[in-house]
């Protein structure tokens, strides 16, 4: 999810990536994860994340992280340029010059949570 202010959110649903109300999140667990971002990157971020809006969900590479990390990262999954959750907000951040260790399609929750301190 990127946070595109106003009270919406860019999120990568089942149907592909939409903007939703950030209200639907309140009563559900989450974390908040402040990134140290000047104004001009923060807007970058949302304008690549707006820009995705309405392109398809990536089931398929879904299905291929799900067997390259089963197979301990001996896979790479190919980028076909369609979004997963993780992928748009790795792709959105490094609108804003965020560098991450592998491509968008190979990362996942648990990565971003490593790279970003998160703690469960």
């Amino acid at each position: 999810m990127v946070v595109s202010g106003r009270g919406h959110l860019v999120e990568v649903v089942h149907q592909g990536v939409v903007i939703a109300p950030i209200e639907k999140y309140r009563s559900q667990e989450y974390h908040y994860v402040p990134i140290e971002l000047s104004d001009h990157d923060r807007n970058n971020v949302a304008r690549y994340a707006l820009s995705c809006v309405r392109q398809k969900y990536g089931r398929w590479a879904f299905v291929h992280l799900a067997a390259a990390k089963l197979l301990g990262g001996r896979l790479r999954v190919p980028d076909r340029g369609q979004q997963g959750c993780v992928s748009l907000i790795v792709r959105a951040l490094q609108q804003a010059g965020v560098t991450f260790e592998r491509p968008p399609t190979d990362m996942s929750v648990v990565d971003l949570a490593k790279r970003f301190g998160v703690m469960p």
